[in-house]
């Protein structure tokens, strides 16, 4: 896995770093397309419109760049 990983970055077909963390970064500079895997996950909003947050994404490059949540609703 590791050794495809690293053939994948260097072949730029790998864009993103693979990490997890409880929030967006405040630092570090980020390029459009890394995204950070939510080390924290719960269940969130309102009867009918519950949802997780599974990642966060980063849509604009920069330091710390610009990081959305990425959502995926439970049904619930």
């Amino acid at each position: 896995d590791i050794a495809a990983q690293v053939n994948g970055l260097s072949e730029g077909s790998i864009a993103a770093f693979y990490n997890s963390a409880t929030a967006a970064p405040t630092t570090g500079t980020w390029a459009k397309g890394d995204t950070i895997k939510n080390a924290a996950p719960v269940e969130a909003g309102s009867a009918g419109s519950k949802y997780v947050v599974e990642k966060f994404i980063c849509v604009a490059s920069g330091t710390p760049g610009t990081w959305l949540q990425m959502r995926s609703l439970t049904g619930n």
